[in-house]
């Protein structure tokens, strides 16, 4: 699917990639401090700075933009919400959610560049104008700020955990031994401890990178490797009770994981995950959610069960007819983005990508923000290759780092460090904010993006109704509704219609005093609207010339209702 837009100035068509290229999509069209503190972060806007931006421009268009508090972290961060297009409740929503993982800190500027191009041209593209007039994005740029912020402070340090005080080592004490930067760069980087009973050694293809020892081909450990830190409560342990805390992608109902790290004391426990799930299930006009993550579905599809075999309780492969959706979208997301060689998808517990499809019951899309492009093939004494390379994502990256922004990896270095006055100690690896790009290459990145978005709003449903009066008799008259669906999704995934989350399609007849059903019901509810016509019928008792209506209304898929005159 290829989507044109009616440039008004210049009278032709063209793609929204063309658009969006000859779009200037300023970042800093209003006034953002960069970050200061971190070349992680340099360029990057600090989340309250952005918010400020959005803000302002919700002042600029009101009729388009709107921005609300959904609630506040455990260091009273506003969780925002930011609600683009012309608000009605009737209209079907797209939800886009930055930050699932706190340090993905491009997906937040991604958002905020959705929006911006979005404003810039509302009044110039004919396209975009009808998307914001007939649907919704509801867009959550950061989703767990107290933790994305760690790349902006005076010690950086990727950070997923928001800032509930947990006893992570179970001690009875809280956050008593977190990181400490030890050679004064401001970054929290690795620290490997040469020790002969380690289960780490350099890696021999490239001595950056430290990988586990594998004991089946004869190799024998020669490193530790550790957080940057000491042993501030000396039981032997290095960071293991850091600040924070629960990680907002480890925190949902869906195949959640009591005592995992980062899980929580039980699903959807924090103030952070909490008002996204409160927010979601508050908005039935919502159809589809997207979301940034490595737990991703449109580079890899996620597994679908067999159509031939019962379907398991609880379903824990995607839907059949669901599955050819989601190959669908993969395809299309693919062709339209470019985007090639991704790296192994994570499939973690409690995520939120899988929530959104298994429990909240739509259509959920996830992708990463960024990633680097693939190392190309590697070999050793062992013949390892890239495809089984148990370091091949910290490869890739680092082939990329060293090429284009080799000051993102801090070279190992030796130190004197008081837990180990013995042994050799250093300090090295990735600087926090390694896996962003820098800020001033999104440009092409947000273009693709936001041609998906407009893409996925094009492909929601739309409800068109038919039609047919039949006179039966004297003020008798036999009344046929043909509803179709000409959007590309339908109007509800099956799993939505198995958990009965999403409200169902509503045909509903609606009569006057005089006028009578004689067969029938006032209202019908549809599961679902695809590919194939959903016909139903009514036998009126009306005078002749009189009018009925008809409306047939989902709050996910709209409202089409249509005037009958009786004859």
């Amino acid at each position: 699917m290829i989507i044109f837009f009616l440039d008004r100035k210049k009278g032709k068509n063209m793609s929204i990639a063309k658009y969006l290229n000859s779009l200037t999509v300023l970042l800093f069209t209003f006034s953002i401090v960069p970050f200061t503190d971190s070349d992680a972060a340099a360029t990057f806007s600090r989340y309250d700075d952005l918010i400020a931006s959005c803000t302002a421009a919700a002042r600029q268009h009101p009729e388009l933009l709107k921005i609300e508090s959904l609630g506040k972290t455990l260091e009273k961060r506003d969780l925002w919400l930011l609600t683009l297009g012309r608000a009605a409740a009737e209209k079907p929503a797209i939800v886009i959610v930055g930050g699932v993982e706190a340090d993905d800190i491009t997906s937040t500027e991604l958002c905020w560049r959705f929006i911006d191009s979005s404003l810039q041209a509302y009044g110039a593209v004919d396209s975009v104008k009808t998307i914001l007039d007939h649907s919704i994005f509801y867009i959550l740029p950061c989703v767990n700020p107290d933790a994305a912020e760690q790349l902006s402070a005076a010690v950086a340090y990727d950070r997923l955990l928001n800032s509930r005080a947990v006893d992570l080592d179970v001690d009875g004490a809280l956050n008593e031994d977190g990181f400490d930067d030890l050679n004064g760069d401001g970054y929290i980087t690795l620290m490997r401890v040469a020790d002969p009973a380690g289960e780490w050694l350099i890696d021999p293809l490239e001595p950056r990178l430290m990988r586990r020892a594998e004991p089946g081909q004869n190799e024998r450990g020669a490193y530790r490797l550790l957080t940057e830190g000491i042993d501030d409560d000396k039981d032997g342990r290095w960071n293991e009770d850091p600040v924070g805390g629960v990680n907002f992608n480890c925190n949902f109902s869906y195949n959640y994981k009591p005592f995992a790290e980062g899980a929580g004391p039980h699903p959807i426990s924090e103030p952070e995950t909490r008002a996204v799930a409160d927010f979601l299930f508050s908005r039935q006009n919502i159809a589809v959610v997207f979301s940034f993550s490595s737990n991703e579905n449109l580079l890899h599809p996620w597994d679908v069960a067999d159509a031939d075999a019962q379907v398991e309780k609880p379903v824990t492969k995607v839907l059949p007819d669901d599955g050819k959706l989601y190959k669908s979208i993969s395809e299309q997301f693919k062709r339209l983005t470019g985007f090639a060689d991704p790296p192994a998808p994570e499939r973690g517990c409690g995520a939120f990508s899988e929530w959104a499809y298994y429990h909240y019951g739509r259509w959920s899309f996830a992708a990463p923000a960024w990633y680097p492009p693939a190392a190309t093939k590697v070999e050793d004494s062992t013949d390892m290759t890239i495809s089984d390379d148990p370091i091949a994502s910290e490869r890739r990256l680092l082939a990329w780092t060293m090429k284009n922004r080799p000051q993102m990896f801090v070279e190992w270095s030796a130190i004197d460090h008081p837990d180990f006055p013995d042994q050799k100690v250093e300090i090295g690896g990735f600087a926090p904010g390694a896996k962003n790009p820098p800020a001033d290459t999104l440009a092409p990145l947000a273009d693709k993006f936001s041609a998906f978005f407009y893409q996925l709003a094009n492909a929601l449903p739309k409800p068109e109704l038919q039609t047919k009066v039949e006179a039966c008799g004297d003020k008798l008259y036999r009344l046929t509704a043909t509803m179709v669906n000409s959007g590309y999704l339908p109007t509800c995934c099956d799993i939505g219609a198995r958990l009965k989350w999403l409200r169902k399609v509503k045909a509903e007849l609606i009569l006057s005093d005089e006028q009578k059903i004689i067969s029938g019901n006032r209202f019908y509810l549809v599961d679902k609207i695809s590919a194939v016509a959903v016909e139903k019928s009514w036998l009126v008792m009306a005078r002749r010339g009189s009018t009925v209506k008809i409306v047939v209304a989902s709050p996910s898929v709209g409202l089409v209702e249509k005037a009958v005159k009786l004859y």
